[in-house]
């Protein structure tokens, strides 16, 4: 029965996250039916737990027993000791119990098996299924052709269309259609950039594309993924670059190089560091003992423990006067085996310290807020979070405080939402209890719950005392403070998560659970 729980919170998110129909499961006391949105009973309250309609459809529950019915209460699929996940239209992954193990199929509307139930493990991914049995993978088509048998030891998917398989410890590339477009014989192949995909074949390495054709032989003793067209390859002892043809641009001659951004690369020769351009030519002497590279051309270069800004033609913009600096917003962030992340957002500023204070400055090097304060959380929506004597404080990017330092916390990201850069709001608390502010300063909200939880659908479940209710990001009351628990739910086909799924959310209040309108109309008794 565990199992089935299990399932069924899985297939309950799912459904959740596709409803699309008009009839709203009801429940009055302990069972569950059907209303229209003005409470109109269709489909009388007998069942054990009703989940929403979809494409006409609906699961549900009794005695134990999930079944599938249609808006005139027309049983569909019959009802049976299993668990249902709708994958779309009318088909839905089956879960039976079979000599006390559970085993997936996929049945149609009709009933009809689509997929055998052998599988322990099938779940939609990228317009297939994934398979597995007896801890093997492979895939199929919602018609339960078999694509790739499930013989294989992993799988991983690197773009929509492609996927990665891995038996007896090698890799081999295969597209969606179930073609293998490389032999089993990579260690590990990579994600792709520039169209090129980083292979590793024993201990050397190459490039291959989509189509699985290696387009650079596996020669190298080590190399990076590409970035902006080039790549840093490693052969005898020494670095060079090769564009995605495979030719050098840059002789392998440093002792080491980092990735090409922006037509720049940082390289070592000794224990010193310098910049060169693609063709190799020297921008900067080796005359530097660390090189940090930002988006936008920003250099970050250190020499006698202190730290300056120099721009991509190699001129100082700022003097060797900062203990550290922080490039966290907007620096590349490298997985330096085999992928390399999307640039994140970058706003032209960088976080500098003296003397264990903090401020900013553009990337033209010019002071936009002076090193005073004891922590700075990066500009986002041209305003930074600023702390001084353990309170914060708001800052615009031309140095004007834009609130007083009231707050015992500002919070720009708070569970699992980034809340300044989604909605340019931050939450704040203040005497133990949280607030909303916007980035003016103005207080949305005053602090007056005791928490607030934000979902990426802009909305905010709110508690004070034992109590919930729903807010929107302008601190308007959707749902009053009377509910002991607000439920938000995961959106089909993404990792993020709802209070509201077609203007409904899913609330608990005096030992009763049911759905709730933004009207405020509770579809429960």
């Amino acid at each position: 029965m565990k199992l089935l729980i299990l399932i069924f919170l899985f297939q309950t998110q799912l459904s959740f996250g596709q409803t699309s129909d008009e009839l709203i499961p009801y429940r009055s006391g302990e069972k569950w039916g059907y209303s229209t949105g003005k409470k109109e009973i269709v489909i009388q309250p007998v069942y054990d737990l009703a989940l929403p309609f979809n494409e006409g459809m609906a699961q549900v529950l009794l005695n134990n027993e999930w079944g599938v019915i249609d808006k005139s209460n027309k049983i569909i699929i019959p009802f049976a000791q299993q668990s249902l996940a709708e994958i779309e239209g009318d088909l839905f992954i089956k879960v039976i119990l079979k000599d006390g193990e559970a085993s997936m199929g996929v049945i149609n509307s009709e009933n009809k098996t689509i997929i055998p139930f052998e599988y322990e493990y099938i779940r939609p991914i990228n317009g297939i299924l994934e398979l597995k049995k007896q801890n093997k993978f492979g895939i199929c088509d919602y018609n339960g052709n078999i694509l790739i048998a499930p013989v294989n030891d992993y799988i991983r998917y690197i773009e929509k269309n492609l996927c990665i398989l891995s038996k007896d410890n090698l890799q081999a590339l295969f597209n969606l259609k179930g073609e293998q477009l490389t032999m089993f014989k990579y260690m590990v192949i990579g994600e792709y950039r520039n169209n090129l995909s980083k292979v590793r074949l024993e201990d050397l390495f190459g490039f291959i594309d989509r189509s699985g054709h290696e387009v650079i032989p596996t020669v190298y003793e080590m190399t990076y993924p590409f970035s902006y067209g080039y790549a840093v390859v490693k052969k005898g002892e020494k670095y060079g670059l090769i564009d995605t043809l495979g030719k050098f641009v840059v002789q392998p001659k440093y002792d080491f190089l980092q990735d090409v951004h922006l037509g720049i690369a940082s390289a070592k020769i000794d224990s010193e560091w310098g910049l060169i351009d693609i063709s190799g030519s020297e921008i900067t002497k080796p005359e530097f003992d660390e090189i940090q590279r930002v988006y936008n051309g920003i250099i970050a270069v250190k020499k006698n423990n202190k730290w300056a800004i120099i721009n991509p033609q190699g001129q100082l913009l700022t003097s060797f006067e900062f203990d550290e600096i922080n490039i966290n917003e907007g620096k590349e962030s490298i997985v330096r085996d085999f992928g390399l992340k999307e640039l994140k957002n970058d706003e032209g500023y960088l976080l500098v310290s003296k003397d264990q204070k903090w401020g900013v400055v553009d990337r033209g090097g010019k002071t936009i807020v002076k090193t005073e304060y004891d922590y700075i959380y990066p500009f986002t929506h041209n305003v930074a979070l600023i702390e001084k004597n353990k309170k914060w404080a708001i800052i615009d990017s031309k140095g004007n405080i834009r609130t007083d330092f009231i707050y015992d916390k500002l919070d720009p990201y708070i569970a699992g939402t980034y809340n300044l850069k989604k909605h340019g709001i931050i939450l704040f608390q203040r005497n133990n209890l949280w607030g909303i502010l916007d980035i003016q300063g103005k207080e949305i909200t005053p602090p007056i719950y005791d928490f607030i939880r934000p979902a990426d659908d802009n909305y905010y479940s709110v508690l004070k005392g034992t109590k919930m209710g729903v807010i929107d990001s302008n601190g308007k009351v959707i749902l009053p403070l009377k509910y002991d628990k607000i439920k938000a739910v995961s959106i089909s086909g993404s990792f993020d998560k709802a209070i509201f799924i077609n203007n409904l959310c899913f609330i608990q209040a005096d030992g009763k659970e049911g759905y709730v309108s933004k009207d405020g109309i509770e579809y429960f008794e």
